[in-house]
């Protein structure tokens, strides 16, 4: 007993000594999201993003995907942009990926799409799809992934998904 309390005791007091030395304990910055102009927040996966116009017909959407509870985190965030005109139909359109396979969670994915527009675009949808595992108890098959997927219509309008966090 006495063996295990000397252990504890010496535990405590590396913590304490490596906080006030800033080392492996010190606070880790919580990232700021409301530079974003947009975001989205979805059943797993919440997106910030910003939307700038590089050039007269190119359009660019950087941005960043958090995982900000799933304990398993969910995987191969792929994304499509696409250009539509007044009809809903497509007229441009490009695909990307968020940085890293995994998004764990509480640490941000980046992400960059940049669309060449043809003309006539009146609007961008932005399309996004991942995989997650269900850990869930109740289903035969709560460990095999499923693909979710989530549209984000009209993403760059200057007053649609305004960031509020």
């Amino acid at each position: 007993m006495s063996i295990r309390w000397v252990g504890l005791v010496a535990v405590a007091l590396g913590a304490v000594g490596c906080a006030e030395d800033g080392g492996s304990f010190a606070r880790q910055a919580i990232p700021d999201f409301s530079r974003f102009m947009h975001s989205s927040a979805g059943r797993h996966i919440t997106l910030y993003w910003d939307c700038v116009r590089t050039e007269p017909a190119s359009l660019l959407l950087e941005g960043v995907g958090v995982n900000r509870w799933e304990p398993i985190p969910p995987r191969f965030l792929e994304f499509t942009l696409s250009g539509v005109d007044a009809e809903g139909r497509v007229l441009s359109r490009t695909r990307s990926a968020a940085q890293g396979v995994n998004l764990l969670q509480g640490f941000p994915a980046p992400f960059r799409l940049e669309l060449k527009e043809q003309g006539g675009e009146v609007r961008v949808d932005l399309l996004y799809q991942y995989q997650i595992l269900d850990d869930s108890f109740d289903r035969l098959s709560r460990m095999l992934p499923s693909t979710m997927t989530q549209q984000v219509r009209d993403a760059c309008s200057s007053d649609a998904h305004r960031n509020r966090s």
